[in-house]
C-alpha cells in the first residue's frame, strides 16, 4: 500500500478549509501530521493500493463536517476536531489532541462501517454520527463520504479509486 504524505493531507486541509480563520489554519500542520500518521499506521482500506490516501480523505471529511477543523471545540460531551463523544473512562485531553482524536475516530469509523454493513455505502457512517450524538445520521454520513470521495478524486489519481470508496477491512 502506498503511504499518504503529510503534504498531500495539508493540501486537502487547505482546499477544504480555505475560508477558515487564520487561527484555525495555524493548526493545519499539526492536524495534517496527525491524520497522515493515523491513515498510514491504521488505514481503513488495507487491501487497496490507495487505502491510506482514502483513509486520510475520510478523516479530513469527518473533521471538516464535525468541527470545521477547530481542535478545541466542545459541544456537550463531544470534544476535539473530530467531535467524539467523551466516554466516561477516557480523558478529554486525549480526544482534544489531534493525534489521539484521529486514532480514536478511526476506530469508531471502522466500527460504524462494520455495524452498518447492510446499509448503502454512503450511509455506513451513520453509526459513527449517531454514537456521537448527531442528528440525521444517514444524511450526515452521505455528506461526509461524498466529501471524502470528492477530495480523493481532486487530490489523487482518480483511476486509483472506484466510484465509491473501497470496502473497509473487517473489524475483529
Amino acid at each position: 500500500m502506498r503511504p499518504v504524505s503529510e503534504s498531500a493531507v495539508l493540501r486537502l486541509l487547505w482546499d477544504v478549509g480555505r475560508f477558515c480563520p487564520a487561527a484555525i489554519k495555524r493548526g493545519f500542520v499539526e492536524l495534517a501530521w496527525s491524520i497522515c500518521r493515523a491513515a498510514n499506521d491504521d488505514p481503513l482500506f488495507v487491501e487497496h493500493e490507495a487505502g491510506a490516501e482514502a483513509t486520510a480523505c475520510v478523516l479530513v471529511a469527518v473533521a471538516w463536517t464535525a468541527s470545521r477543523f477547530q481542535p478545541t471545540m466542545r459541544v456537550g460531551r463531544n470534544v476535539g476536531v473530530f467531535q467524539i463523544r467523551q466516554p466516561e473512562h477516557v480523558d478529554a485531553p486525549l480526544l482534544c489532541t489531534t493525534q489521539g482524536g484521529a486514532f480514536v475516530a478511526l476506530d469508531l469509523i471502522r466500527r460504524s462501517l462494520a455495524s452498518c454493513a447492510d446499509a448503502p455505502w454512503p450511509e455506513r457512517l451513520a453509526g459513527f454520527v449517531a454514537e456521537n450524538g448527531g442528528w440525521y445520521a444517514e444524511r450526515v454520513s452521505r455528506d461526509v463520504l461524498g466529501l471524502a470521495q470528492a477530495l480523493f478524486r481532486q487530490a489523487f489519481r482518480a483511476e486509483d479509486m472506484p466510484l465509491a470508496l473501497p470496502e473497509p477491512k473487517a473489524v475483529a
